[in-house]
């Protein structure tokens, strides 16, 4: 099958992934909304990562097991030395979705940052995270927002450049379809709130750094094996911490 390749701003104006795949699966297994994302030219001098989508098959011989992550309907390979993915998986929609998270979980671990469960809504001069895991009431609190100020109701992407913390509108959303019309600029996060899942909505009250880190580390979505990784991920939450305590 033909394939082409696309570009996948992952950080706005910073890192991108050219992402070679056949041209109908992508159009197939993409909405309108995720589309936004892709472009056929990179935008700017980025940092670049490659990765290759083999819809043909699910299994791949290529990479070594503790580079490779297992997904209901597919397997994601990674290369750190090579900084290069691979992807195999049926035609749908969702698998895709899943691929995207764990490829954008990987590359913002490497950059600096990660993916965090959360609701995050923009406001004047920056933006507020509002983190939880799944009934604890993201989708709920992004309703009472016009959706041009929602970047997500369920998985926020956070980046630590140069001691500022930082999101965007995310490609991920659960029940609130993002609609922040300057997608490509980076927005300042102002707070990281974490919802209760005990009592839905609620604000927990935070005054420890030990407990905020807990509690980042507790929502950040990861599914990669790799230690060096786990750990990076590790040390960028607690870097995050420091500039909230």
């Amino acid at each position: 099958m033909r394939k082409f390749d696309i570009y996948l701003n992952l950080i706005p104006k910073k890192t991108s992934v050219l992402i070679s795949v056949n041209k109908k699966f992508f159009y197939n297994v993409t909405d309108d909304y995720l589309k936004k994302f892709f472009f056929k030219k990179i935008q700017g001098k980025q940092k670049l990562y490659f990765c290759v989508f083999n819809n043909e098959t699910e299994k791949c011989e290529r990479c070594p097991d503790n580079e490779k992550i297992v997904i209901q309907g597919g397997i994601v390979c990674f290369s750190l030395e090579n900084q290069k993915f691979c992807f195999s998986c049926i035609k749908n929609y969702f698998v895709f979705n899943s691929v995207l998270r764990i490829l954008s979980s990987i590359i913002l671990c490497l950059n600096n940052g990660f993916l965090l469960h959360s609701a995050g809504i923009a406001e004047d001069n920056g933006c507020v995270l509002y983190s939880g895991k799944s009934g604890s009431g993201k989708s709920t609190l992004a309703k009472k927002f016009d959706n041009k100020k929602v970047l997500s109701d369920e998985l926020c992407p956070v980046v630590l450049i140069n001691k500022n913390i930082y999101s965007w509108p995310s490609m991920f959303y659960s029940e609130v379809r993002p609609g922040f019309v300057n997608g490509n600029n980076l927005i300042k996060i102002k707070e990281i709130k974490f919802l209760s899942e005990i009592d839905k909505g609620k604000i927990i009250n935070i005054k420890k750094k030990e407990d905020f880190i807990d509690l980042l580390l507790t929502n950040i979505f990861w599914l990669p094996k790799n230690k060096f990784l786990t750990q990076r991920q590790i040390n960028i939450a607690e870097k995050v911490a420091e500039q909230f305590f």
